[in-house]
Protein backbone atom coordinates (compact mmCIF):
# COMPACT_ATOMS: atom_id res chain seq x y z
CA UNK A 1 0.00 0.00 0.00
CA UNK A 2 1.62 3.41 -0.90
CA UNK A 3 2.07 6.14 1.59
CA UNK A 4 -0.94 7.90 0.24
CA UNK A 5 -2.74 5.46 0.59
CA UNK A 6 -2.18 4.53 3.94
CA UNK A 7 -3.16 8.58 4.63
CA UNK A 8 -6.39 7.74 2.79
CA UNK A 9 -6.92 4.71 4.67
CA UNK A 10 -5.90 6.42 8.27
CA UNK A 11 -8.47 9.37 7.16
CA UNK A 12 -11.56 7.09 6.04
CA UNK A 13 -14.84 6.21 7.45
CA UNK A 14 -14.02 3.35 9.39
CA UNK A 15 -10.97 4.05 11.30
CA UNK A 16 -12.41 7.56 12.09
CA UNK A 17 -16.09 5.37 13.80
CA UNK A 18 -13.59 3.30 15.72
CA UNK A 19 -11.36 6.73 16.71
CA UNK A 20 -14.74 8.76 18.04
CA UNK A 21 -15.53 5.37 20.34
CA UNK A 22 -12.33 4.94 21.63
CA UNK A 23 -12.26 9.10 22.26
CA UNK A 24 -15.28 9.27 23.42
CA UNK A 25 -16.86 6.27 24.61
CA UNK A 26 -15.15 6.00 28.26
CA UNK A 27 -15.88 9.17 29.01
CA UNK A 28 -19.62 8.53 28.38
CA UNK A 29 -19.35 5.48 30.08
CA UNK A 30 -18.25 6.99 33.35
CA UNK A 31 -20.48 10.30 33.13
CA UNK A 32 -23.00 7.57 32.52
CA UNK A 33 -22.01 5.14 36.06
CA UNK A 34 -21.67 8.60 38.13
CA UNK A 35 -25.26 9.98 37.22
CA UNK A 36 -26.42 6.07 37.97
CA UNK A 37 -24.72 5.76 41.79
CA UNK A 38 -24.93 9.53 42.16
CA UNK A 39 -21.51 9.88 42.48
CA UNK A 40 -19.37 13.42 41.69
CA UNK A 41 -16.79 12.63 38.72
CA UNK A 42 -13.25 12.84 40.40
CA UNK A 43 -10.15 14.50 39.28
CA UNK A 44 -8.42 10.84 39.75
CA UNK A 45 -11.28 8.97 37.41
CA UNK A 46 -10.48 11.20 34.48
CA UNK A 47 -6.83 11.06 34.77
CA UNK A 48 -7.32 7.06 33.83
CA UNK A 49 -9.20 7.74 30.34
CA UNK A 50 -5.86 9.74 28.74
CA UNK A 51 -4.76 6.77 27.26
CA UNK A 52 -7.63 6.13 25.51
CA UNK A 53 -8.57 9.65 24.73
CA UNK A 54 -5.10 10.48 23.46
CA UNK A 55 -5.30 7.34 21.17
CA UNK A 56 -8.36 8.23 19.86
CA UNK A 57 -7.60 11.77 19.35
CA UNK A 58 -4.30 10.54 17.22
CA UNK A 59 -6.04 8.98 14.99
CA UNK A 60 -8.47 11.56 14.67
CA UNK A 61 -5.68 13.93 13.85
CA UNK A 62 -2.85 11.29 12.69
CA UNK A 63 0.11 13.60 11.78
CA UNK A 64 1.68 13.86 8.38
CA UNK A 65 -0.02 15.20 5.22
CA UNK A 66 -1.48 13.59 1.93
CA UNK A 67 1.03 13.16 -0.54
CA UNK A 68 4.06 12.20 2.41
CA UNK A 69 3.11 9.06 3.32
CA UNK A 70 1.28 9.18 7.41
CA UNK A 71 4.50 9.58 10.48
CA UNK A 72 4.47 7.06 12.73
CA UNK A 73 6.88 8.95 14.63
CA UNK A 74 4.67 12.20 14.76
CA UNK A 75 1.59 10.11 15.63
CA UNK A 76 3.63 8.28 18.41
CA UNK A 77 4.85 12.04 19.92
CA UNK A 78 1.40 13.08 19.51
CA UNK A 79 0.06 10.34 21.86
CA UNK A 80 2.96 11.38 24.26
CA UNK A 81 2.97 14.64 23.99
CA UNK A 82 -0.80 14.46 24.65
CA UNK A 83 -0.60 12.10 27.67
CA UNK A 84 2.27 13.69 29.40
CA UNK A 85 -0.07 17.20 29.11
CA UNK A 86 -2.88 15.60 30.74
CA UNK A 87 -0.49 14.12 33.54
CA UNK A 88 1.48 17.23 34.45
CA UNK A 89 -1.58 18.83 34.29
CA UNK A 90 -3.45 17.09 37.42
CA UNK A 91 -0.17 17.40 39.15
CA UNK A 92 -0.42 21.50 38.61
CA UNK A 93 -3.99 20.89 40.02
CA UNK A 94 -3.15 19.44 42.36
CA UNK A 95 -0.09 21.49 43.75
CA UNK A 96 -2.97 24.25 43.20
CA UNK A 97 -5.12 22.46 45.13
CA UNK A 98 -3.08 22.12 48.16
CA UNK A 99 -2.02 25.54 48.31
CA UNK A 100 -5.43 26.40 48.39
CA UNK A 101 -6.22 23.84 50.77
CA UNK A 102 -9.27 22.97 48.89
CA UNK A 103 -10.63 19.20 49.69
CA UNK A 104 -9.86 17.60 46.37
CA UNK A 105 -6.27 18.17 47.39
CA UNK A 106 -6.48 14.58 49.27
CA UNK A 107 -5.18 13.04 46.40
CA UNK A 108 -1.69 14.44 47.16
CA UNK A 109 -1.67 13.12 50.97
CA UNK A 110 0.84 10.68 51.26
CA UNK A 111 -1.70 7.98 53.04
CA UNK A 112 2.00 5.42 53.55
CA UNK A 113 2.84 7.14 56.29
CA UNK A 114 -1.14 6.71 57.75
CA UNK A 115 -0.59 2.49 56.54
CA UNK A 116 2.47 2.30 59.01
CA UNK A 117 1.05 4.38 61.94
CA UNK A 118 -1.67 2.03 61.83
CA UNK A 119 -0.10 -1.28 60.78
CA UNK A 120 2.22 -0.09 64.29
CA UNK A 121 -0.94 0.56 66.70
CA UNK A 122 -2.09 -3.07 65.77
CA UNK A 123 1.24 -4.76 65.83
CA UNK A 124 2.11 -3.12 69.34
CA UNK A 125 -1.19 -5.14 70.71
CA UNK A 126 -1.80 -7.93 68.61
CA UNK A 127 0.87 -10.29 67.43
CA UNK A 128 -1.57 -11.55 64.51
CA UNK A 129 -1.89 -9.88 61.23
CA UNK A 130 -4.55 -6.68 61.11
CA UNK A 131 -7.69 -7.82 59.39
CA UNK A 132 -10.00 -4.85 59.76
CA UNK A 133 -9.89 -0.99 59.27
CA UNK A 134 -12.51 0.97 59.70
CA UNK A 135 -12.93 4.25 57.88
CA UNK A 136 -15.02 7.02 57.58
CA UNK A 137 -14.41 9.14 54.37
CA UNK A 138 -13.57 7.71 50.90
CA UNK A 139 -10.02 9.65 50.23
CA UNK A 140 -7.43 9.21 52.95
CA UNK A 141 -8.95 5.90 54.72
CA UNK A 142 -9.18 4.00 51.79
CA UNK A 143 -6.11 5.04 50.43
CA UNK A 144 -4.41 3.99 53.45
CA UNK A 145 -5.72 0.26 53.36
CA UNK A 146 -4.10 -0.30 49.88
CA UNK A 147 -0.44 0.30 51.58
CA UNK A 148 -1.48 -2.23 54.26
CA UNK A 149 0.23 -5.32 53.93
CA UNK A 150 -1.79 -8.59 53.92
CA UNK A 151 -4.82 -5.96 52.75
CA UNK A 152 -7.03 -6.41 55.39
CA UNK A 153 -11.04 -5.82 54.84
CA UNK A 154 -12.36 -2.22 55.74
CA UNK A 155 -15.97 -1.41 57.39
CA UNK A 156 -16.73 1.98 55.35
CA UNK A 157 -18.76 4.23 57.53
CA UNK A 158 -18.61 7.05 55.05
CA UNK A 159 -22.14 6.63 53.79
CA UNK A 160 -24.74 4.85 55.75
CA UNK A 161 -25.59 2.13 53.27
CA UNK A 162 -21.57 1.30 53.02
CA UNK A 163 -21.74 -1.50 55.75
CA UNK A 164 -23.34 -4.33 56.88
CA UNK A 165 -24.02 -6.10 60.21
CA UNK A 166 -22.02 -8.97 58.70
CA UNK A 167 -18.85 -6.48 58.24
CA UNK A 168 -19.58 -5.14 61.81
CA UNK A 169 -19.83 -8.28 63.19
CA UNK A 170 -16.57 -10.00 61.48
CA UNK A 171 -14.66 -6.65 62.25
CA UNK A 172 -16.04 -7.21 66.34
CA UNK A 173 -14.60 -10.38 66.00
CA UNK A 174 -11.04 -9.86 64.73
CA UNK A 175 -10.48 -6.36 66.45
CA UNK A 176 -8.88 -4.20 64.04
CA UNK A 177 -8.32 -0.34 63.78
CA UNK A 178 -10.25 2.59 63.08
CA UNK A 179 -8.39 5.50 61.23
CA UNK A 180 -11.10 8.43 60.81
CA UNK A 181 -10.17 10.95 58.73
CA UNK A 182 -13.96 12.90 59.12
CA UNK A 183 -16.18 13.23 62.33
CA UNK A 184 -18.25 10.10 62.64
CA UNK A 185 -20.51 7.52 64.67
CA UNK A 186 -18.52 4.85 63.48
CA UNK A 187 -17.07 3.68 67.11
CA UNK A 188 -20.51 3.18 68.51
CA UNK A 189 -20.95 0.07 66.77
CA UNK A 190 -17.63 -0.91 68.61
CA UNK A 191 -18.69 -1.01 72.56
CA UNK A 192 -14.57 -2.78 72.93
CA UNK A 193 -13.15 0.09 70.94
CA UNK A 194 -10.12 2.25 73.32
CA UNK A 195 -10.90 5.69 72.86
CA UNK A 196 -9.34 6.62 75.59
CA UNK A 197 -5.71 5.79 73.92
CA UNK A 198 -6.71 7.13 70.60
CA UNK A 199 -4.29 8.98 68.41
CA UNK A 200 -4.53 11.84 66.16
CA UNK A 201 -2.08 11.02 63.52
CA UNK A 202 -1.38 13.83 60.46
CA UNK A 203 -0.81 12.49 57.19
CA UNK A 204 0.84 15.32 55.06
CA UNK A 205 1.15 15.41 50.95
CA UNK A 206 3.81 13.85 49.10
CA UNK A 207 7.24 16.54 48.65
CA UNK A 208 5.93 19.58 46.22
CA UNK A 209 2.30 19.26 46.99
CA UNK A 210 1.49 22.00 49.02
CA UNK A 211 1.53 22.31 52.91
CA UNK A 212 -2.28 20.83 54.01
CA UNK A 213 -2.62 18.23 56.20
CA UNK A 214 -5.11 15.88 57.49
CA UNK A 215 -5.37 14.54 61.00
CA UNK A 216 -6.43 11.36 61.20
CA UNK A 217 -7.85 9.59 64.80
CA UNK A 218 -6.70 6.17 65.15
CA UNK A 219 -8.41 4.15 67.43
CA UNK A 220 -7.49 0.51 68.69
CA UNK A 221 -10.66 -2.27 68.60
CA UNK A 222 -9.40 -4.96 70.21
CA UNK A 223 -11.20 -8.27 69.55
CA UNK A 224 -14.32 -8.93 71.46
CA UNK A 225 -14.62 -11.08 74.05
CA UNK A 226 -10.67 -11.91 74.56
CA UNK A 227 -10.36 -9.49 77.86
CA UNK A 228 -7.70 -7.65 75.61
CA UNK A 229 -5.83 -4.12 77.15
CA UNK A 230 -5.76 -1.32 75.21
CA UNK A 231 -2.50 -0.54 76.04
CA UNK A 232 0.82 -1.54 73.86
CA UNK A 233 1.86 -4.79 74.75
CA UNK A 234 5.67 -5.31 76.47
CA UNK A 235 7.81 -7.67 74.19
Amino acid sequence: MSRRATDEHARGPEVRTIALIITLGPPIVLLAASAVTLQIVKPLWVLTLAGSVAAGLALLFPAGSGGRGLSERASAKLLISISAVLFVGFGIYLVVAGLLGKTLAAYSADTRTLAAAVEEMWSARQMGPLNCVVISDRKIGPSGVLFLPGRPDYVDFSSPSWQTPRQIGECRRTGGIAALAEPSTALDNFPAACRVSRVIFDVHPMPGMGKVKWPVELVYIPPEGTGASCEPTAR
